[in-house]
């Protein structure tokens, strides 16, 4: 989709990564901790806090 032009890279990396992420901690903003994403979960919430 990226390569014909149908959705940018930024909305594809939104789609794959910062939607899950929004939801998931939405739920429970534990929902990671223990994985292999907990830092990058973790450096992604304390911006969105700001």
């Amino acid at each position: 989709m990226v390569e014909r032009k149908i959705i940018s890279e930024e909305d594809l990396q939104y789609f794959l990564s910062i939607h899950p992420l929004e939801l998931y901690t939405s739920l429970n903003r534990d929902f990671f901790k223990g994985t292999a994403v907990e830092k990058t979960a973790d450096e992604f919430l304390a911006k969105a806090s700001r």
